[in-house]
């Protein structure tokens, strides 16, 4: 699942924003699966930046552990260089893992903030 927003920005402008972050197990007693975030800047002519990678358990490479807390999210803060002035897409892509049909089992839980830009960098 994605969730995205498309701004306009200035090449070689580097954009801080705020976000928050916590992760929960799912309920392990029929097995619960890991869950992943990855964030994202993309702009057309331009490579993809990853801002920020996690997954709750066991995370693979180049993916941090996100952290196993209860609320409120943990304060994060993020940012990304633009390489061209003009639009740029900030995706959240979530995933989960398969589960087979009539499977008891659970897949863990994300909790993230939308982010927050400070109004002298957009």
């Amino acid at each position: 699942m994605t969730l995205s927003t498309t701004f306009n920005v200035v090449a070689g402008r580097t954009y801080t924003f705020s976000w928050g972050l916590r992760g929960s197990l799912g309920i392990a007693a029929n097995g619960s699966s890991k869950q992943g975030l990855m964030i994202t800047a993309a702009q057309a002519g331009a490579p993809t930046q990853t801002v920020y990678a996690g997954q709750t358990r066991n995370p693979d490479p180049g993916f941090e552990q996100i952290l196993i807390a209860g609320p409120p999210p943990a304060p994060r803060t993020s940012s990304f260089t633009a390489t061209l002035s003009g639009p740029l897409t900030l995706s959240y892509t979530f995933t989960f893992a398969p589960r087979p049909v009539g499977a008891e089992t659970a897949n863990d839980d994300i909790y993230a903030k939308v982010p927050l830009f400070a109004t002298n960098t957009c």
